[in-house]
């Protein structure tokens, strides 16, 4: 008689969700559960024959990773090298392929993916985006395939995996709040992305705290790409009353900020400080390097190969979060209204209170 996953979970007394995540390698199970499942799943006989289950239920083996409309320059920038890495290690772990599905517009895109589902070539997708009003999820309901968002699904049917990127924007803000900033300026994507929203939200939660009035003439919008935000820039920039600081979605955005900066003249960060998003090598090579946080590319990615799994072993969707942190670096320097102590520097001091209030980037959130 075949061993099954929900027998090793009952003996192990632990979910199945939990024994295929074990089983798939994944790294957020605590090393006492690691081993008592394996060790359960060895005195059974436990040996998983992908291929004979392939036969059975006539799996295809593969998943569809869906990017965004190729018409937005998704390859342009470097969280989807990262992201797809995650997962093709994530995926890894029971064989599996991956297919990657685009299109030019929402509708190319929709029929893709369908001809890829109705056709059996793979058994689940994993979504990089979420978007308001995306025509794409209705489509994924019609269709029962397992589904993973990458970001904050608009429906509990869809399992996902993201950042508090509320939480972290709100701290971002207000790690230059303490450095004596006031004239904060926010640059984020298309307000069609909930990652946007989310993270302009956080924004405005920062400066509600410290009491500090938002202007709308300082909240921008472009798409994700370093062009589109040098000319959204340049409309900030170019009030009589700039900004001393931005923080800014993305890293390759950032460089568009960088680069409207040099052509005005501005020096970053003695007169203008950024604190960025994502922690891609971009930041680390950029002149001057930039404060980024860091939102684990890499582990969203394989979190969600693991989520894909659960799904497919008869599991109910479910979220999880994967934590923040702000990589300090050196575009950022004291504002204007940065403490003045009675002893050392007026930068020491802001430091100080900035890394304090830094520290909400290193508490894990829960999902």
């Amino acid at each position: 008689m075949e061993v099954t996953i929900k027998e090793i979970a009952r003996i192990a007394g632990v979910s199945p969700s939990t024994v295929s995540r074990v089983l798939s390698g994944n790294p957020r199970i605590s090393q006492a559960t690691r081993e008592r499942v394996l060790k359960v799943a060895e005195e059974l006989g436990y040996h998983p024959n992908l291929q004979a289950r392939s036969l059975v239920v006539k799996r295809a083996e593969a998943a569809a990773v869906i990017l965004p409309r190729s018409r937005d320059g998704a390859f342009l920038n470097p969280f989807f090298p990262e992201v797809l890495r995650g997962i093709v290690a994530g995926l890894a772990g029971r064989k599996y392929a991956m297919l990657l599905v685009t299109g030019e517009d929402d509708a190319e895109k929709r029929d893709n993916v369908t001809r890829a589902v109705r056709g059996r070539q793979v058994d689940g997708v994993i979504l990089l985006e979420s978007r308001r009003d995306d025509p794409l999820i209705p489509r994924l309901v019609e269709l029962r395939v397992p589904v993973v968002m990458i970001g904050r699904p608009p429906t509990r049917e869809i399992a996902y995996v993201d950042n508090d990127n509320v939480a972290a924007a709100e701290a971002a803000t207000a790690y230059l709040i303490a450095r004596g900033h006031r004239e904060i300026a926010f640059l984020g994507g298309s307000p069609e992305y909930t990652v946007t929203r989310d993270r302009l939200e956080g924004y405005r939660r920062a400066l509600r705290r410290a009491r500090i009035p938002e202007q709308a003439e300082i909240v921008g919008h472009a798409d994700f790409t370093e062009s589109e935000a040098y000319r959204e820039v340049e409309r900030i920039l170019a009030r009589e009353r700039r900004p001393t600081a931005f923080v800014v979605a993305d890293d390759l955005m950032a460089l568009g900020v960088l680069a409207q900066a040099r052509v005005r003249g501005l020096e970053v960060p003695r007169d203008v400080s950024l604190v960025s998003f994502n922690d891609t090598f971009l930041a680390r090579l950029s002149t001057p390097p930039l404060h980024s946080v860091n939102i684990g590319i890499y582990e969203l990615g394989f979190l969600a190969a693991q989520l894909l799994f659960e799904l497919l072993d008869g599991g109910e969707p479910r979220g999880e979060l994967v934590p923040t942190r702000l990589v300090e670096r050196s575009s950022v320097a004291c504002g204007p209204y940065a403490p003045k102590p009675v002893t050392g520097s007026s930068r020491d001091s802001a430091e100080k209170v900035a890394s304090e209030d830094a520290s909400e980037f290193e508490r894990p959130q829960a999902p």
